[in-house]
C-alpha cells in the first residue's frame, strides 16, 4: 500500500506501510496515539479499499465490541482520510466482499448539434431578439 506522509512543512514523501505487526487493537490503538505529528493517507482509492479490507479482515471486524470497533474506524480514519458515515459503508461492503471501485460513466454523452438543430436555435433566438446575445 502507498501512503503520502504530510507534516507541518508541507514535505510529501510516499511510504509502503506493512499492517503485519498489528496483531492486536492495543497495537492500533498505540500507533493512532503516536502519530499525532504525521499525517497518513493512502495515496489512491484501491490502496485506501485495500487498508479498509485488509484492517476489517484482520481483526475479524463483526466479532469486535463497541470500543474496538471504534479503535479500528478511527485508524481507517486516519490512513483513508474519509469520513465515519462513509467508512461504515465501505466496511460494510468489504464485510460482504464487494468492495471494489466502479468504473466511472459519463452520464451526459458529448451531443452534437445537427444542422437543423442549429438552425431551429437561430430562429429561436431571433424571435426572442438575440436575448442569450451580447447586451448593446
Amino acid at each position: 500500500m502507498r501512503f503520502c506522509s504530510c507534516d507541518t512543512i508541507s514535505a510529501y514523501m510516499k511510504i509502503d506501510m506493512d499492517f503485519q505487526h498489528m496483531q492486536s487493537i492495543e497495537d492500533v490503538r498505540s500507533l493512532i496515539k503516536g502519530s499525532h505529528r504525521v499525517v497518513l493517507k493512502a495515496v489512491t482509492i484501491e490502496d485506501k479499499y485495500e487498508v479498509i479490507s485488509e484492517m476489517v479482515q484482520r481483526f475479524n471486524y463483526l466479532s469486535l465490541d463497541r470500543k474496538e470497533k471504534r479503535i479500528v474506524l478511527t485508524a481507517l480514519k486516519l490512513f483513508t482520510g474519509y469520513k465515519r458515515s462513509q467508512l461504515y459503508h465501505l466496511i460494510e461492503s468489504a464485510l460482504l466482499g464487494h468492495l471494489s471501485q466502479k468504473p466511472y460513466h459519463r452520464k451526459n454523452a458529448y451531443h452534437k448539434y445537427s444542422t437543423f438543430d442549429i438552425s431551429l436555435l437561430e430562429k429561436t433566438d431571433e424571435l426572442h431578439y438575440r436575448m442569450s446575445g451580447a447586451v448593446l
